[in-house]
């Protein structure tokens, strides 16, 4: 389906969403495969790490690496949160969005940071593993 050009030479509001969307989509699949990769990244590392070095060794020093690695995590943290509303503005830039959606973006700034100290707590935190742990003795 094509979408006729208008008169005025500016794109139809159907051809931005289209076009807002496909931005959208490149910028998570974008994220995933970074992630990925990075993941990958820090698995071969500890692998190659693993054949040089005892496993206690590895755990010392990422015992010893908590404390820098927490302090990253939260400048991280308010890095995002704080900028939310110019990257917000960047990315609808980019993105071509309209002002209703990037009031939208802008209000998922708090629900975003809630989701990231969940996943603080969850992920680096141990809570999880500790969860597991509970249950494994009942």
């Amino acid at each position: 389906m094509t979408h006729q050009q208008p008169i005025d030479g500016k794109p139809s509001e159907q051809d931005q969403m289209a076009w807002a969307r496909k931005r959208s989509r490149q910028v998570f699949t974008g994220s995933l495969w970074l992630t990925a990769m990075l993941s990958l990244a820090i698995a071969a590392g500890l692998i190659v790490a693993s054949h040089y070095y005892p496993i206690e060794t590895i755990k010392q020093a990422v015992e010893s690496a908590e404390w820098p690695l927490a302090i990253w995590r939260i400048g991280l943290f308010l890095v995002i949160i704080i900028g939310w509303p110019r990257w917000s503005a960047i990315y609808a830039a980019w993105a071509g969005l309209s002002g209703e959606q990037w009031a939208f973006l802008l209000n998922y700034r708090w629900r975003m940071a809630l989701w990231l100290l969940v996943m603080e707590a969850v992920l680096s935190q141990g809570v999880l593993g500790q969860f597991i742990d509970n249950l494994s003795v009942l």
